[in-house]
């Protein structure tokens, strides 16, 4: 099978706070746990049995899911599950994952522009890769969240295997 050690050099992020779990939101095989055995990975609860590796099944993108997991994550990560949704809802679907972050804790969130721009073609269809840059780091830094790397390659805009947004953060808020 294909793997990238991309991921690695941002999830270092996340095993520098020394918590019980990390959680994996849409884990799919659940990878990354043979390397870093304290990561609970969580996917669709609609995988066929027969390849899901996780430790949970949950409907990640349910906002009832969402509701009750606010701000009970300490180090929490997605890579290339967290982006279908059209590439206008950056800023409301970044918001969604980084409110499961507590306090003090860190995330790390890796999406597929191709994707995203799939499902939002009309409104992005003529703009170019600086366009879409300056759109994507408008619409994810926030007040409440440091921000530790924040990286966008748009070279190639399909990069599924790693994605080409990548940003880690911190939660620096003390409210939930």
């Amino acid at each position: 099978s294909v793997y990238s050690a991309v991921p690695f050099y941002y999830l270092k992020y996340l095993t520098e706070l020394d918590v019980d779990r990390i959680w994996d939101l849409g884990c799919g095989w659940n990878s990354f746990k043979q390397f870093i055995p304290n990561i609970h990975g969580v996917d669709n609860k609609d995988h066929s049995e027969s390849w899901f590796f996780g430790d949970e099944h949950a409907d990640i993108m349910d906002p009832t899911w969402q509701d009750q997991h606010r701000g009970r994550f300490d180090a929490v990560f997605s890579i290339c599950s967290w982006h279908f949704f059209p590439l206008s809802q950056l800023h409301e679907k970044f918001l969604e994952f980084a409110s499961l972050v507590a306090p003090g804790g860190r995330g790390f969130l890796a999406m597929n522009l191709q994707r995203m721009l799939e499902l939002d073609q009309q409104k992005f269809s003529s703009v170019t890769t600086d366009v879409l840059e300056d759109f994507v780091r408008t619409q994810m830094y926030q007040e409440q969240y440091h921000v530790l790397v924040f990286d966008l390659d748009f070279d190639q805009l399909d990069s599924g295997l790693d994605g080409n947004i990548r940003i880690v953060f911190e939660n620096i808020s003390d409210i939930m």
